[in-house]
């Protein structure tokens, strides 16, 4: 509580000389314009009161910091090892308000990561041990965790324990969203929000408030009629919060009827484009579902809105089942990673592939096959001369990226090699028609007389993702899968962005996946594929866990009806062609 008696004291300070500064008003040009008004002082506790209720309020102030610094204590402690806390103060409005952002230790500070905000709910509540597992597991997901301590929060000092219900938390958190969007860490093209209780309906007015800022959004048993929530509170808890309001005016919902409405998300159900994941249960005392997540549920399906609901049946604790060690809390842990990643990486994905039919193809697929007794001495001369043209090609800048695949394995029917060319943009990759020139499919004339086959696809890569490095990482061993899909481009592209990518996010953050690649051809008639899906596991051990982390993630998107009901129906979208498996293919001996 020091800092905040020697704020105190400089402000002290500070008003006695402005008074002996400041001219009188008779010596001032009364030509002058008036000075902007700067509005009222702050004003703090007096520490040196002798009131017996001012000493209570200093003496409660500093319980509640002391509580916070030991959460904060007791998270590192447990924590620190895998999870780096810091904690802010960021601007919102003219104040600056606390809040916690929680990233991966040893975390690449260039590399952007999708964030999801986290918003408690409580009268008073803050920051506290129930949201710790929550927060660790987004973080091994690989997701960036931000915690507002909004206006309302204890802990922090007398001023930020004061609020505007409904009004101020909802500011507050959208502040910190628009703070860490600017982060180098930061992806603000890949943000979500997950509210409980009062921070359900904050998370809701968010949404509503800004419809594009979260890409993804989840509701548990938050409040959504704040008349309602009045109407059946205890006398004490109606006054509190009439007057710690200014909105509110210390008037009560039958005095200032339009001003409890304003802040009842249910009567802004229409502004919400934010796809929603709702989550309560029965037996709720603090916010009953007739009251408000039923009433919730059939408007957003009245307006046609994006969202999933699931309600348990009377979870142990009720309005706080999230914070038991219990299955309704794991179910509700693996109904939010499963909503998180079917939502942000869907979207990622999207807009990686926006106007692509509008230009030309930056991607070239290129197979070639050869004589099994021709394998070892084809691979050499492609390392002696394709490979050091493809750098040089990457090192004037055309060339953004490629990849020399070797089948692991003699396959009759197969491919032996993949080339996979990369361009910045499509005019670049007419530079390979000079290429092709001296050098057909970018091979030396000895390659040439090996082979058989040669098939060359252009096409664009429309979804893609890897993790960062590890220390001492294997090399990748790629399965290549081909696809034919029996649906339209745009049907086929929900089906992936729905189904196949939620997976493969799930495999990444399981360890055994290090990244992906969905390659379309541009002119698909009369190929061997229409898709082809490239996976990049983490050595052999990462390709030897491949089926027990399918079953593992596939187990915990059934959960989502919108999954599940592509899973059901995957045969009739796609047709799976027979996969294999690839090493790199790497200059040297």
């Amino acid at each position: 509580m020091k800092r905040y008696q020697t704020r105190a004291a400089r402000t002290a300070i500070g008003l006695l000389l402005a008074l002996a500064l400041t001219p009188s008003a008779s010596a001032q040009d009364s030509d002058k314009a008036s000075p902007a008004k700067e509005g009222p002082l702050t004003r703090y506790i007096n520490l040196d009161a002798n009131d017996a209720n001012t000493k209570l309020e200093v003496i409660e102030q500093e319980v509640f910091a002391a509580e916070q610094q030991n959460v904060r204590l007791e998270f590192l402690l447990e924590h620190g090892a895998e999870v780096h806390m810091d904690f802010v103060q960021y601007p919102s409005g003219e104040d600056l308000i606390p809040g916690y952002v929680f990233t991966p230790v040893g975390m690449n500070e260039g590399q952007r990561r999708p964030v999801v905000l986290l918003a408690h709910g409580g009268f008073h509540e803050r920051f506290n041990v129930e949201w710790f597992p929550l927060i660790t597991g987004l973080v091994k997901r690989g997701y960036v965790v931000i915690f507002p301590e909004y206006r309302g929060s204890r802990g922090y000092g007398e001023n930020l324990y004061r609020n505007d219900y409904g009004v101020t938390d909802t500011d507050d958190i959208l502040a910190m969203a628009a703070y860490v969007a600017k982060k180098p860490f930061a992806d603000r093209g890949r943000m979500a929000i997950i509210g409980e209780s009062r921070g359900g309906m904050a998370t809701l007015l968010a949404i509503e408030k800004e419809p594009k800022t979260f890409k993804t959004a989840v509701d548990v048993v938050g409040l959504t009629d704040f008349v309602a929530y009045m109407a059946y509170k205890p006398e004490y808890r109606r006054e509190e919060v009439a007057k710690e309001s200014a909105s509110l005016g210390g008037k009560l919902p039958n005095e200032n009827l339009a001003a409890y409405m304003a802040i009842s998300p249910i009567n802004g159900v229409d502004r919400i484009e934010t796809p929603l994941l709702v989550m309560a249960t029965t037996g709720d005392k603090i916010a009953p579902i007739t009251l408000h997540t039923g009433r919730l549920l059939d408007a957003l399906k009245a307006r046609g809105k994006r969202f999933e609901a699931h309600i348990y049946d009377n979870a142990p604790g009720g309005h706080i089942f999230m914070h038991g060690d219990q299955p309704e809390r794991d179910d509700a842990y693996a109904r939010i990673y499963a909503w998180l990643a079917l939502g942000l990486f869907a979207v990622t994905s999207t807009v990686q592939a926006a106007g692509w039919r509008d230009q030309g193809p930056r991607s070239l697929v290129m197979t070639y096959r050869v004589a099994p007794g021709d394998r070892i001495a084809f691979q050499s001369i492609v390392k002696a001369s394709t490979l050091p043209r493809l750098e040089a090609l990457r090192a004037t800048g055309d060339l953004e990226s490629y990849h020399v695949l070797a089948s692991r394995y003699v396959d009759a029917g197969a491919w032996d090699m993949m080339v996979i060319l990369t361009f910045r943009r499509p005019p670049d990759l007419a530079h390979w028609r000079a290429v092709e020139a001296v050098a057909p499919a970018g091979l030396a004339p000895g390659a040439l007389k090996l082979i058989s086959q040669i098939e060359t696809a252009p096409g664009d890569m429309m979804r893609s993702k890897s993790a960062p490095a590890r220390p001492g990482e294997p090399a990748p061993v790629y399965l290549v899968v081909p696809y034919d899909y029996l649906v339209s481009t745009d049907d086929y592209l929900a089906y992936v962005d729905g189904y196949l990518l939620p997976q493969a996010d799930g495999w990444i953050e399981e360890g055994a996946l290090t990244g992906y690649g969905l390659f379309l051809p541009r002119y698909a008639a009369g190929r061997w594929w229409s898709s082809l899906l490239i996976l990049s596991y983490r050595g052999d051990e990462g390709l030897a866990r491949r089926d027990a982390v399918v079953a593992k993630v596939r187990a915990r998107l059934a959960a989502l009806p919108a999954w599940k009901n592509f899973a059901d129906n995957k045969t009739k979208l796609r047709v799976e062609k027979e996969p294999m498996i690839a090493d790199e293919l790497l200059a040297g001996p």
